[in-house]
């Protein structure tokens, strides 16, 4: 089991000590938003996903406007993470530009690389002298026995589905369907806002 904590921009910015950064209002659009129960009622973050019906599984993610601070706790014997070291508090990188969450188990990790492309195209990163790096972890389902076509080839479909949701992310503010990263699920009946959820709930599964 994984689990992911965000600090938004504004709850760092506004000294809001808030033990849920998921409560906090999006004060851009005025005090008095509506919250409803979606990562994008966090003001400066973004949700978009993208999904192959035919193999039956896909990705999310998560992009924040600026750099946001993360921390992670994984449990359980068999984790799927992509740059869970970097998170350690003792290490060199303190804030990320993403999050991504993809079915595939190990084979999903490629989309970070996908998020990554596309943060790499709007000039985001992490930046050491004149390079810059897009900071993207990210965690996998397992999916791969849900009836989907897994006979990808060569190169696994994820990269792909990474870049078209950080792509999406622009587009929409948020989905409201089962799609992204839990599209392939097969324990949890699909919701609205299920992706959302997600982040905020114990899965009862491993990744």
């Amino acid at each position: 089991m994984i689990k992911v904590w965000i600090a938004s921009s504004r709850s760092l910015s506004s000294g809001a000590h808030s033990r849920d950064p998921l409560a906090h209002r999006n004060y851009e659009s005025g005090a008095n938003h509506a919250m409803k129960n979606l990562l994008t009622d966090i003001s400066g973050v973004r949700v978009g996903h993208a999904d192959n019906p035919r193999v039956a599984s896909g990705a999310t993610a998560v992009i924040f406007d600026k750099p946001a601070v993360a921390a992670i706790d994984v449990r359980g014997g068999g984790p799927g993470i992509r740059e869970g070291a970097l998170l350690d508090l003792a290490n060199t990188v303190e804030r990320i530009d993403a999050l991504v969450l993809a079915g595939g188990s190990a084979f999903g990790l490629e989309a970070g690389g996908g998020v990554q492309a596309w943060l790499a195209e709007q000039g985001r990163g992490f930046a050491i002298g004149d390079a810059v790096i897009p900071i993207v972890p990210g965690a996998i389902m397992f999916d791969l026995l849900n009836g989907g076509d897994k006979a990808w080839g060569r190169f696994a479909p994820y990269r792909e589905l990474g870049y078209a949701a950080a792509a999406w992310s622009m587009l929409s503010a948020a989905s409201q369907s089962a799609m992204g990263r839990g599209s392939g699920r097969r324990r949890l009946k699909p919701t609205a806002n299920m992706a959302d959820a997600e982040c905020r709930r114990h899965l009862r599964r491993t990744c």
